[in-house]
């Protein structure tokens, strides 16, 4: 079947995913949260016909799902019919044996490294090294056979600094993969 939702390169796709992962986890935004499970959802009017959520369960060990929904009929009165073509998922953790407030520090930096992701990256969910004061974000991306988001996954790490300022031990850690759930294409 020819792509008749997104462009060639898929760049107006990942333009949506980057502007909807910066509204939800990345922009210090508190996430809805119903028994236990924490989410962000994401639309903008340049893209009516999709629909981005972002769940997650866990704190210092989490695991979470975003999904890009799509509506074909999508118009300002329909609300429903939504179907998921795309996923990643994600799984990690901070060592527990840290301070609470140092395990802050961690997502705190975290979140300021997904921020630093440029559109043309996506689907990575940050930049390949990240140095920081404190911290090293390091990102590890392998795209698929037909492009990133076609089939795709990923190890994060934050290191923290040692003595010297080089890249200690593992303060924390994430796995990711993901792509396409339905062929439109």
């Amino acid at each position: 079947m020819e792509n008749t939702l997104f462009n060639e390169d898929l760049s107006d796709l990942k333009s949506f995913l980057f502007n909807a992962r910066l509204a939800s986890y990345a922009s210090n935004k508190e996430p809805q949260a119903v028994d236990g499970i924490k989410k962000f959802t994401f639309s903008e009017d340049k893209h009516p016909k999709l629909l981005y959520c972002d769940s997650y369960v866990g704190s210092v060990r989490f695991l979470g799902q975003e999904i890009i929904f799509y509506n074909p009929n999508k118009t300002k009165e329909a609300h429903n019919d939504y179907n998921p073509i795309w996923s990643m998922i994600y799984s990690g953790f901070v060592f527990p044996h840290l301070e609470e407030s140092e395990q802050e520090d961690i997502f705190q930096y975290l979140r300021d490294a997904l921020r630093q992701i440029k559109p043309n990256l996506i689907p990575r969910r940050g930049p390949e090294c990240l140095p920081g004061k404190d911290y090293i974000y390091k990102n590890h991306f392998f795209g698929g056979k037909k492009g990133d988001m076609y089939n795709f996954s990923g190890k994060e790490k934050i290191f923290s600094r040692d003595i010297s300022g080089l890249e200690g031990e593992v303060v924390y850690q994430c796995e990711y993969e993901g792509g396409w759930l339905h062929n439109y294409f």
